[in-house]
């Protein structure tokens, strides 16, 4: 499969953050490690375009670079959580999310937690899986509140 369209949202500091979509139904966004993202190069690694479609199947799936990686924005930026946090939330906004879950990789809990403890009615639940599962794993488990695999 080819990688899903490039499109832009701003944040409240303008900066530019490159995300996809795939799928149609709930949706899960899925925030990769923030100091490594890119969209395009994530399409080329096969356990991962296996794993994103299957996820994809029967929802909507969101996915994004961070502020200083991939095609977002890469000038010298702040790099705080609350700054990240801000990435997120104009990916959401752009695409009038009003409810959806979250897939938090890597190191991107530190943005995840916070951000879905300010937004309990957004957010519908979380996954955190443990690195070597991530990609491996036969299918997704342990989805928060209506978001079944």
């Amino acid at each position: 499969m080819d990688a899903p369209p490039i499109q832009y949202a701003r944040t409240e500091d303008g900066v530019n953050v490159a995300y996809w979509t795939l799928g149609r139904g709930p949706a899960v966004v899925f925030l990769n490690g923030p100091h490594f993202s890119h969209s395009q190069l994530l399409w080329e690694i096969p356990e991962a375009t296996t794993f994103l479609e299957r996820l994809g199947q029967g929802r909507q799936l969101v996915g994004f670079d961070w502020r200083g990686t991939g095609l977002s924005d890469r000038e010298p930026i702040d790099f705080s959580p609350e700054a990240m946090q801000r990435d997120l939330a104009a990916v959401v906004q752009q695409l009038a999310l009003e409810q959806y879950s979250l897939l938090a990789q890597d190191q991107s809990s530190y943005v995840a937690i916070p951000f879905a403890a300010s937004r309990p009615d957004e957010v519908l639940g979380m996954v955190y899986p443990a690195p070597s599962d991530l990609y491996s794993a036969p299918e997704p488990a342990g989805w928060g509140a209506g978001v079944e695999p």
